[in-house]
């Protein structure tokens, strides 16, 4: 803004008040944060999430030169291979390394939650600093080892710093720092944008500062998601990986449009949602409502960014369409920054206490972890067999099969890694199951991992997985493509080692012969 003279008056958010916080309210913070931490840490021992090797391998087929939608076929776009490479490069295949990799990111973005809370209200953050590190690592919202929401809650966490410190001080670069935050952050989740939503929502409340000044900061916003986009779209037009997009983008959609609702499940995990995220909310703002604070001028602003950062992320997770558990840990972010714009006085009990539901669920989930997460012996020493047996070059094929992909120099016997895939519509067993095919005839994969149980655990599938019970053309056509799947592999392969219900294949001679001839 600028006076009449010319000269540039700063302008500044209005003064903040806040009561001291007292030693036991620091040490009960502090406390809860270190307990959900060591909880959090349960995740070291899970190891064998499919998805997590898989985006895993989407890092490495990045660095290789390989691109999601011709080289891999699965419900990611393009751009998640050069999000995950860094994390390759850094880890490798030491799977332990993705989990505390993640648990870094839970402890940066609680930490920039806090300092958000902080620019507004700086008596909650230890109340802050409890809640957000027990909503963030809570187990079953993290749900494994590493998940692309995992990415979007630390990047849009330090977006809404940025956004903070923006309303405080009228940043222009800030400003250009969330929207830089949020652009990374899309390149895994669409939905990571949904922090910007609340932005613009806050700047359109802004009322204490001239129409140019919104302006200018919207645009550097802007500037910092397009700057992020740029670079996408760079890679994509230079690898020629855009030509993939406009057939994933559909696929995508098919995906989520044939999502199957379950009323009582659904309605299960919506109470369930509402009283992990409402319980504290409920605990901090009508139980101490006898403690409350008077509000600094302004905080308006801060409360419509929050609230409606919330409701927009809320709004992405359900046109998801599956809504898995760990589509909600985005939510926890807006979550807590709800909680610590509660002008409530700082207290000890509260801190204590208000985390305690979420606490006790966090408590029974970290010992089913612990206790009871299955080691998939049979995959492990299938893959161990299948590495000490193969030659330089040979292509391998199994269900699940990134993780063996990460740990060795093996090349992938098809373009699609988990058959997961199968469910996301009516006819994508078929669809799929044709380029399956297509694949093993054009790349002649030397190895083939195969169920024995596979009848009976299709069955199980068909009977008892939403996306095949209620849709009974699509279980049908499931039990048609595993069996001509299985019917191929019998004709061409030769059983060479059973581990548990895996036999591990290998290509018949003869067919190699044939093929040369």
């Amino acid at each position: 803004m600028r006076a009449d003279n010319g000269s540039v008056i700063a302008l500044k958010a209005p003064p903040l008040t806040s009561e001291p916080v007292g030693r036991s309210v620091w040490i009960a913070g502090l406390s809860v944060a270190l307990l959900a931490l060591a909880m959090r840490c349960c995740f070291v021992v899970e190891q064998y999430d499919g998805d997590m090797e898989l985006f895993v391998y989407m890092g490495k087929l990045f660095g290789q030169g390989g691109r999601i939608g011709i080289e891999l076929i699965d419900n990611k776009l393009p751009l998640v291979g050069p999000l995950m490479w860094p994390a390759y490069l850094l880890v490798g295949g030491w799977w332990a390394g993705y989990a505390l990799l993640s648990i870094v990111m839970s402890v940066l973005a609680t930490i920039a939650i806090v300092r958000t809370v902080a620019i507004v209200r700086p008596s909650s953050t230890w109340p802050t600093a409890a809640m957000a590190s027990v909503w963030i690592g809570f187990p079953l919202a993290v749900s494994a080892a590493f998940k692309l929401e995992h990415v979007q809650i630390l990047t849009g966490s330090i977006a809404a710093l940025a956004i903070m410190r923006c309303w405080k001080t009228q940043t222009a670069w800030n400003a250009f720092a969330a929207g830089l935050c949020a652009g990374i952050g899309a390149l895994a989740k669409p939905t990571a944008l949904s922090v910007l939503v609340g932005g613009a929502a806050a700047l359109l409340v802004w009322n204490s500062v001239d129409f140019k000044t919104r302006l200018r900061l919207a645009l550097y916003a802007a500037a910092g998601v397009a700057t992020a986009g740029a670079v996408a779209l760079g890679y994509l037009i230079e690898s020629g990986a855009i030509r993939a997009v406009p057939a994933l983008v559909e696929q995508i959609r098919l995906y989520n449009s044939n999502s199957v609702w379950v009323g009582s499940t659904i309605l299960v995990k919506f109470l369930s949602t509402t009283l992990i995220l409402g319980g504290p909310l409920m605990i901090r703002g009508v139980a101490e409502r006898k403690r409350a604070e008077p509000r600094n001028a302004g905080e308006g602003v801060p409360i419509v960014f929050a609230l409606v950062w919330f409701a927009v992320e809320l709004t992405g997770i359900v046109m998801q369409g599956r809504l898995y558990t760990y589509h909600f840990l985005p939510l926890m972010a807006p979550a807590s920054l709800l909680f610590g714009l509660i002008a409530r006085k700082p207290s000890a009990m509260t801190t204590l206490i208000a985390p305690v539901p979420v606490l006790f669920a966090s408590v029974v989930w970290t010992y089913t972890i612990v206790l009871h997460t299955p080691v998939p012996t049979d995959r492990l020493a299938a893959n161990d067999y299948v590495k000490s047996h193969a030659a330089k070059g040979d292509a391998v094929w199994m269900d699940e099969e990134a993780r063996i992909l990460v740990e060795s120099d093996l090349k992938a016997g098809s373009r699609i890694p988990l058959t997961f895939i199968f469910s996301n519509h009516d006819d994508a067993p078929q669809q799929f199951l044709s380029v399956l095919l297509s694949d093993f005839e054009s790349r002649k994969p030397r190895w083939i991992v195969f169920a024995s149980d596979w009848p009976e655990r299709e069955d199980f599938h068909r009977r008892c997985q939403a996306e095949y019970a209620f849709r009974p053309r699509r279980g049908e056509n499931l039990i048609r493509a595993w069996t001509e799947l299985a019917g191929y592999v019998d004709s061409r392969y030769q059983r060479r080692a059973r581990f548990g219900a895996l036999d591990v294949y290998e290509l018949k001679p003869a067919v190699v012969t044939a093929d040369v001839r």
